[in-house]
């Protein structure tokens, strides 16, 4: 997602919610991950799924929103312990249930050897007739995303797009693609390439673990904690 959200350290005075500055707190870091899991319907849906109902994410989905000209939680603060509670419960389920989670694994992308990512690649197929076998080479591009992995073939003759090949299922054999002034794609050599991944739960630990740091150092202080959207 492209909104920048980050916690902060609030305290209230007189029902007035406002911004701590402490230089000797650790680092806030920005969330990413974690804001595609609770805003994006079908990773939500999933969550309260593996988490066994329904749980308080006014953390993350009441956040100050001010800079958009929205007022209505400007003076809302989490306490460190109810967020704690969040993080908890986030975290327990997916480390006894993650393989019950609606996309467990999110590729990165299809590497080289050399860790170069692969976009626009070549393939081949056999066709088989009578008395011969015939190799096609297809143009075609690579797409990962919401935890696919797919090359799509596009065929000349047809002047169309074709099957598709789960990247995640089958190896084909890959070769770099060079496009030229005039648009045409070249054949080059073959690809010794990987598909790379990591485990969903890995992408939101380093948040989770770091919104876990704050919340403990915010109790020490007696601050609470807020959710800004800039």
């Amino acid at each position: 997602m492209s909104v920048w959200v980050v916690p902060n350290f609030v305290i209230k005075e007189n029902g007035i919610v406002k911004k701590v500055e402490d230089k000797e707190a650790p680092n806030v870091n920005q969330i990413y991950f974690l804001n595609d899991l609770i805003f994006l319907d079908e990773l939500k849906r999933s969550l309260f799924q593996i988490a066994g109902g329904e749980f308080d994410l006014s953390f993350f989905t009441k956040p100050n929103d001010s800079d958009y000209g929205n007022n209505d939680n400007i003076n809302l603060g989490l306490t460190p312990d109810d967020v704690l509670k969040c993080i908890k419960t986030i975290r327990t389920a997916f480390e006894k249930h993650e393989k019950d989670f609606i996309r467990p694994y999110e590729y990165e992308g299809v590497f080289d050897k050399d860790g170069k990512k692969l976009n626009m690649v070549f393939t081949v197929d056999s066709v088989t007739g009578f008395l011969f076998t015939k190799k096609i080479y297809r143009w075609g591009t690579i797409s990962t995303h919401e935890g696919n992995a797919t090359l799509q073939l596009y065929d000349y003759a047809t002047d169309s797009w074709i099957k598709r090949i789960d990247l995640s299922k089958e190896k084909p054999v890959l070769f770099y693609a060079e496009m030229d002034s005039d648009g045409q794609k070249h054949r080059k050599t073959q690809i010794d390439w990987e598909l790379r991944g990591k485990n969903f739960f890995l992408r939101i630990k380093p948040e989770l673990d770091s919104i876990e740091t704050i919340a403990l150092y915010a109790i020490e202080k007696g601050y609470e904690l807020q959710i800004t959207h800039s």
